[in-house]
């Protein structure tokens, strides 16, 4: 079965004229919340670009309470209001087990931190 979570890739217009994408990040069941990560994409001279500064730069991110298989619409419109006020309503800021957080950190330069014990 697939996961009843999309992702909104195609670039959503806001009121501002700027735009927004999100990421499906993952669910809490004991919660029945669905986590995404929203991109923004605004114009600087707007309020929201702003009040999204605030956060981790342009990215938001959304907790979406559903029980049951939710209805895609019911989805993007829950993820566009969050993306439309420019604030998080989440500080859940994704597991160190996505694959999200696993694509940025494979983008970051890695050390092997393991040294050979002095003695063998």
């Amino acid at each position: 079965m697939p996961i009843p979570f999309p992702e909104f890739t195609e670039p959503t217009p806001l009121t501002d004229g700027g735009s927004w994408t999100a990421e499906y990040e993952s669910y809490d069941p004991r919660t029945d919340s669905a986590y995404y990560c929203v991109s923004l994409c605004v114009p600087k001279a707007t309020a929201l670009a702003e009040a999204a500064e605030g956060e981790t730069g342009l990215e938001l991110w959304a907790r979406v309470h559903c029980s049951g298989v939710p209805e895609p619409e019911f989805l993007f419109k829950q993820v566009r209001d969050v993306a439309e006020s420019g604030t998080s309503n989440t500080e859940y800021r994704g597991s160190r087990w996505s694959g999200r957080l696993q694509r940025r950190r494979s983008r970051e330069p890695q050390e092997d931190p393991w040294e050979p014990p002095d003695v063998w």
